[in-house]
């Protein structure tokens, strides 16, 4: 997309979530917004926003490219597409807010400021809230089911391995907060200083219950359970 077509869209979409800003602010919170997006492919954004097309609002979309822009950081979206359902559907996010590993190493060591953090929650508050009620079509070899999707916060730590912290529509609005308040303890738990951040090599997936409880499950093992179950029972 060009800069000047991103320019065109970041408007509209922050028109139609802040009607009552005159157009003097208007225009320096869209400068503020293209200067923090990233516009340079060869460059990651250091948070993104992966969705399906017309699943979150353009207006909860704005408040999110606002919240980034307010603390210096590069944020894009970008859709996913409907994949075929597989064995490990049940530990993949649908939508999901990610957080590159440079960006996450900085909020475990403490080198960014507690405002990054707490903005990237605000965001995922936005997006979880926004998902409620909403559906999406689930592919499978033999048919299209529709389902909740499922949602929740990928923590970069490598370019292959990360650790998922899904989030249940069934969660109040406490819990949900109280539940991101647990991501860096239980992180820091597992990782708590540089050299464990760069040796961590497996894929995590924690799963918040609606009462704010987490089940942790190795996906590497988990992997290796089923392909243990389809060996015997071929």
């Amino acid at each position: 997309m060009s800069k000047e077509n991103r320019y065109q869209e970041i408007k509209e979409m922050y028109i139609k979530a802040f009607p009552d800003w005159d157009e003097e602010f208007l225009n320096k919170q869209i400068e503020s917004a293209m200067k923090s997006y990233e516009f340079n492919e060869m460059k990651e954004s250091v948070v993104q926003l992966a969705c399906y097309e017309g699943l979150i609002e353009y207006s909860e979309l704005a408040k999110v490219i606002s919240l980034m822009s307010s603390v210096d950081l590069s944020f894009k979206n970008f859709d996913q597409s409907p994949r075929i359902q597989a064995s490990l559907e049940d530990f993949m996010l649908d939508v999901y807010i990610l957080v590159n590993a440079p960006l996450t190493k900085d909020i475990l060591m403490g080198v960014a400021g507690g405002a990054a953090w707490d903005a990237i929650k605000a965001s995922v508050k936005i997006v979880w809230c926004d998902l409620i009620g909403k559906k999406l079509n689930k592919i499978t070899s033999q048919k299209i089911e529709v389902k909740l999707p499922s949602f929740g916060i990928k923590m970069k730590l490598g370019k292959d391995h990360s650790m998922d912290f899904h989030l249940t529509s069934e969660m109040s609005e406490d819990i949900v907060s109280d539940s991101l308040d647990k991501v860096l303890n239980f992180m820091k738990e597992n990782i708590n200083n540089e050299s464990q951040f760069s040796d961590f090599n497996t894929e995590k997936v924690i799963k918040f219950s609606k009462n704010g409880k987490w089940k942790e499950i190795d996906l590497n093992e988990e992997i290796q359970k089923r392909i243990n179950k389809q060996n015997k029972e071929k």
